[in-house]
C-alpha cells in the first residue's frame, strides 16, 4: 500500500507513462489559487514535479525563476530533454523533497500537489513527513507561501503542520473535485505563510509532540523512535530493557503480566490505528489515481470526439467552401460572358455610330469642298468675264483711235462698218455671259 512513497515505483511508471500528467487539479484550476502569490520575479520551487504542466505554464507567464525537483531520475531526464529547447530556463534537479540541497531562505513560493500526500504513504511516514516540512520552512524565505494541495482534511494535517519551529500561518480552503460534486468530495488547499525564521527541530520530539496532536501520545513504538534518535538504536532500546527489569522485581508478578499485557495492547492497538491510517492514505491515493486515470480517459474520449467532430465540420466546411467557390466561378464567368457580350454590343454601337459620324463627315466634306470648287470656279469665270470686257473695251477705244486718224477717207463705209461690228460683238458678248450664267446656274443644282 505504500507504493506512492518508493523510488522504485515512480521510476517504474514514468518509464512507462511519458505523457503529462497532473495529480488533482488541473492548471486552469490551479492558476486562480497561484495567481495572488506568484510575481513575475518569484523564485519557485515545484516539490515533486513529476510530469505536471505547472511549472511550463507559469513559465509560459512570464514566471521564469522556477525549479523543478522529483526524486525520479527518470522523470527529471525526461522532463530536462523535453523543455530543453521550449524553455530553457526552466531548471530539472534530481533531488529528495527531505534532504533539499538549497540555501536557507532560497524560495518566495513552494508549490506541493500531492507530493506531501505521497510522503504519508510509506513506511514511517510521520518521521518522514517532519522532515519534508522542516525542509520546507528553511528554505522558505520569511512572507513566502507554501502551497500545499492535498486530499486530506484540515484535522488530519493540521497536528503536522502546526509545529511552532517552522514559524507557520496556516490557512486552507476547499475546492470540489468535479463541478457540482458533494460538500465531501473537494481537495484542499492550504497557503501557509512564513512569518517566523525556521528554529531547527528535534524529530523525536516532533513526533511526541504529532502524537499529542493526534491525541495518540502512546501510539509510537520503541524501534520508531530510535531510528530516528541522535544514539544508536541499540543503546536505546539496553536502557529501556534494564529499566524494565528494576520494575519488575517491585511489582507483583500478577500485577506485572497485567500491566505488561495492557501496555501490549496498548501499543498494539496505537500501531495498527497508525497502519490503518496509512492504509487509508494509500486507498485514498489510489482512488485519486483512479479518479485521475478515469478521468483523463474521458478528457482523451472527448478530445478525440472533438477531433472527429471537428474533422466532419471541417471536411463538411471544405465541401461547402467548395461549392461557394464552384459557384462563384462560374458566376463570374457567366458575369465576365455577359460583360463581354455588352462591351462588345457596346463596342459594336460605337463603331457603327463613329462610322456613321465619319461617313457624315465625309459627305459634309465632300459637299463643302464641291461648293468651294463651284465657287472658285463662278469666281474665276466672273474673273475672266470682266477681263474680258476690259479688254474689250480697251480694244474698242484703240479701234476709234484708229477711225479717227481714218476719219478723213473712209469716215462713212468706216461708220457703217463699226456700227455693224458693235451690235454682232454685244450680241455675242450677251449670249457667252447668258450661256456662262446658265452653266453656273446647273452646277449649282446638281
Amino acid at each position: 500500500m505504500g507504493k506512492f512513497g518508493d523510488r522504485e515505483y515512480w521510476n517504474e511508471r514514468y518509464t512507462e507513462e511519458k505523457t503529462p500528467f497532473d495529480w488533482y487539479m488541473r492548471w486552469n484550476d490551479v492558476h486562480k489559487f497561484l495567481k495572488p502569490y506568484v510575481q513575475d520575479d518569484s523564485k519557485v520551487l515545484d516539490l515533486g514535479c513529476g510530469t505536471s504542466k505547472i511549472a511550463e505554464e507559469l513559465y509560459n507567464e512570464g514566471k521564469q525563476d522556477i525549479t523543478c525537483i522529483d526524486f525520479s531520475e527518470v522523470v527529471i531526464k525526461d522532463m530536462s530533454e523535453l523543455h530543453a529547447g521550449k524553455q530553457p530556463h526552466l531548471k530539472y534537479i534530481c533531488m529528495d523533497a527531505l534532504n533539499l540541497e538549497f540555501p536557507d531562505e532560497s524560495f518566495d513560493v513552494i508549490i506541493d500537489k500531492g507530493t506531501s500526500d505521497s510522503v504519508f504513504t510509506g513506511r514511517h511516514s510521520y518521521s518522514k513527513v517532519a522532515k519534508l516540512f522542516a525542509e520546507v520552512s528553511r528554505v522558505l524565505k520569511i512572507g513566502g507561501k507554501y502551497i500545499m494541495i492535498t486530499h486530506a482534511h484540515l484535522d488530519r494535517r493540521l497536528a503536522h503542520l502546526s509545529k511552532p519551529q517552522f514559524g507557520w500561518e496556516i490557512n486552507h480552503q476547499t475546492y470540489p473535485k468535479f463541478p457540482g460534486a458533494p460538500a465531501d468530495q473537494v481537495h484542499y488547499i492550504y497557503v501557509i505563510n512564513k512569518v517566523k525564521p525556521f528554529e531547527g527541530i528535534d524529530e523525536k520530539k516532533s513526533l511526541e509532540e504529532t502524537f499529542k496532536g493526534l491525541e495518540s501520545t502512546e501510539g509510537i513504538s520503541k524501534e520508531e523512535v530510535a531510528e530516528i534518535a541522535e544514539e544508536r538504536p541499540e543503546e536505546k532500546i539496553e536502557e529501556k530493557k534494564e529499566s524494565n527489569e528494576a520494575e519488575e522485581h517491585s511489582v507483583e508478578k500478577e500485577e506485572e503480566n497485567e500491566t505488561s499485557e495492557n501496555k501490549e495492547e496498548i501499543s498494539n492497538e496505537k500501531i495498527e490505528e497508525s497502519e490503518e491510517e496509512k492504509n487509508e492514505e494509500s486507498a485514498t491515493l489510489e482512488e485519486e489515481e483512479k479518479e485521475d486515470e478515469e478521468k483523463k480517459e474521458a478528457v482523451d474520449e472527448e478530445k478525440k470526439e472533438e477531433e472527429t467532430v471537428k474533422e466532419e465540420e471541417k471536411a463538411t466546411t471544405e465541401e461547402e467552401e467548395k461549392q461557394e467557390e464552384n459557384q462563384e466561378e462560374n458566376a463570374e464567368t457567366q458575369e465576365t460572358a455577359e460583360a463581354s457580350e455588352a462591351l462588345e454590343a457596346e463596342e459594336k454601337k460605337d463603331q457603327q455610330s463613329a462610322d456613321e459620324e465619319k461617313k457624315e463627315e465625309g459627305e459634309k466634306q465632300e459637299g463643302e469642298e464641291k461648293q468651294t470648287e463651284e465657287d472658285k470656279q463662278e469666281n474665276e469665270s466672273n474673273a475672266e468675264t470682266k477681263e474680258s470686257e476690259e479688254n474689250k473695251e480697251d480694244g474698242n477705244g484703240n479701234e476709234e483711235e484708229e477711225k479717227k486718224q481714218e476719219e478723213t477717207a473712209q469716215q462713212p463705209v468706216e461708220e457703217s462698218q463699226q456700227k455693224d461690228e458693235e451690235e454682232n460683238g454685244e450680241r455675242g458678248e450677251v449670249k457667252e455671259v447668258k450661256e456662262e450664267k446658265e452653266k453656273n446656274e446647273e452646277t449649282k443644282t446638281e
